[in-house]
C-alpha cells in the first residue's frame, strides 16, 4: 500500500470513525496513536526470539494448535510442521500475494492425518503473544473472508497473562452464513450480553474493516468506521491484550464442513492495526 493511499485511508477511517461516535451519543472521540501495524508485504513468523508473528496458541501439547474446548476440527500449522514424524509436511498455510495476506484451510488426506492426531484439517494461526499486547486503544483489521459451511474466521484479542476468560471477539464470521458478522465479549464480571449479529452482506466478497474501541469505561465495535454496538468494560477487562487472526474449521458454533465445501478455503488480510489512546 502506498504511503499516500494509507495517509487517504487513515483520513476517511477518522472522518467516519468521528461521525459514527456522534451519531449515537456524545461521547468525545479519544485522541489515538499509532502503537502496531503490518501491511504484510512480508509475514513476519516468531523464530528465534524475532519476527512478529506466532503460530501457535503457547499452552502445550495438542492445546497449542487447536481449541479442544471449541470441537474444531482442524490444526493450526505452520511451514516446516512435522506432526508426529521429522519430515515437514509440506504444509503452507499462509502466503503473501501483492501486499495482502492470505491464511489456507484444506483438507488432509487420511495418510497425513495419521501424523496430525487424526485431525483432517489443517489451516493457520497468527497472534502477538510473544511480540505486542496493550491495555485499551483501537484495534482494527481490513479483510475478506471465506464462504463455505465449516468455516469460522476471528479477529479477536485474549489477556498476555494467559488468564481467560476475558477475551474479546471483534470479528468472527461463519461461512455458513456470508452475509452476518459477529461481535463481542466473553467475561465473568457480567457485562458481555453475549454476541450481536452484525450484517455486512458483501463480507465475502469484498474487503471491510472490522474494529474495538476498548476504553476504561466502553468496548465499542465498528465495521467500516460505523459504531455497530457498545457495552460497558468489565471489571476483569482491565489489563494488556495480545492480537489473534485466525481461520478456523469446523465446531460447535461452526459445523462440520460438507461435500459443496470447496476447498480450499481463504481468509484475506490487507492490514492489522493498533492504536493507544493517548495519556495512557
Amino acid at each position: 500500500m502506498s504511503r499516500r493511499l494509507f495517509i487517504a485511508l487513515a483520513c476517511a477511517w477518522a472522518c467516519a470513525f468521528g461521525a459514527a461516535q456522534g451519531q449515537e451519543n456524545a461521547h468525545a472521540r479519544p485522541a489515538l496513536r499509532l502503537s502496531f501495524e503490518d501491511q504484510f508485504d512480508t509475514l513476519r513468523l516468531r523464530q528465534n526470539d524475532t519476527g512478529v508473528w506466532s503460530t501457535t496458541f503457547g499452552y502445550g501439547g495438542i492445546a497449542d494448535r487447536t481449541l479442544t474446548s471449541n470441537r474444531e476440527l482442524q490444526l493450526y500449522v505452520e511451514p516446516g510442521f512435522t506432526g508426529s514424524g521429522d519430515v515437514p509436511l509440506g504444509f503452507e498455510p499462509f502466503e503473501i500475494r501483492q501486499g495482502i495476506l492470505r491464511i489456507k484451510a484444506d483438507r488432509v488426506p487420511r495418510r497425513v492425518a495419521r501424523r496430525m492426531w487424526n485431525y483432517r484439517y489443517a489451516s493457520g494461526l497468527i497472534n502477538t503473544r510473544e511480540s505486542f499486547s496493550q491495555t485499551y486503544g483501537y484495534f482494527e483489521i481490513r479483510a475478506r473472508l471465506p464462504a463455505g459451511d465449516g468455516m469460522w474466521p476471528a479477529f479477536w484479542m485474549l489477556p498476555a497473562d494467559g488468564t481467560w476468560p476475558p477475551e474479546i471477539d471483534v470479528l468472527e464470521h461463519l461461512g455458513r452464513d456470508p452475509n452476518t458478522v459477529y461481535v463481542g465479549l466473553k467475561t465473568d464480571e457480567g457485562h458481555g450480553g453475549g454476541v450481536l449479529a452484525i450484517s455486512v452482506p458483501t463480507a465475502t466478497r469484498s474487503f471491510h474493516t472490522y474494529g474495538v474501541l476498548w476504553t476504561r469505561d466502553h468496548v465499542t465495535w465498528y465495521v467500516d468506521g460505523f459504531e455497530v454496538r457498545r457495552r460497558p468494560t468489565p471489571a476483569d477487562m482491565h489489563k494488556p491484550m495480545f492480537m489473534l487472526v485466525n481461520l478456523a474449521v469446523g465446531g460447535a458454533w461452526a459445523g462440520a464442513p460438507d461435500r459443496r465445501t470447496p476447498f480450499p478455503m481463504i481468509m484475506e488480510v490487507d492490514y492489522v492495526r493498533a492504536y493507544a489512546l493517548a495519556g495512557e
